[in-house]
């Protein structure tokens, strides 16, 4: 996840400092951007939807981990 964060940065300032293109988007190109966006979104899911036992189960063990925490400063 900290790999992420440079990249969606530097994305996001290509984005922004983009200037206009007076570009022509032709009925092929944007059937093919989204199909790549809906691939996207359903590899998201399927990846989520398969890892979900393993991120419940580290999500539990953060939880504990941290109330554990708490548990210890307070008394």
């Amino acid at each position: 996840m900290q790999t992420a964060m440079p990249i969606v940065f530097i994305v996001g300032l290509l984005i922004i400092t983009s200037a206009p293109a007076h570009a022509y988007i032709d009925p092929g190109s944007g059937s093919y951007m989204l199909q790549i966006g809906l691939a996207g979104i359903l590899a998201a899911v399927f990846t989520l939807k398969t890892q979900w036992h393993r991120l419940r189960e580290r999500t539990a063990v953060m939880i504990a981990a941290h109330n554990h925490g708490k548990k210890r400063h307070q008394g």
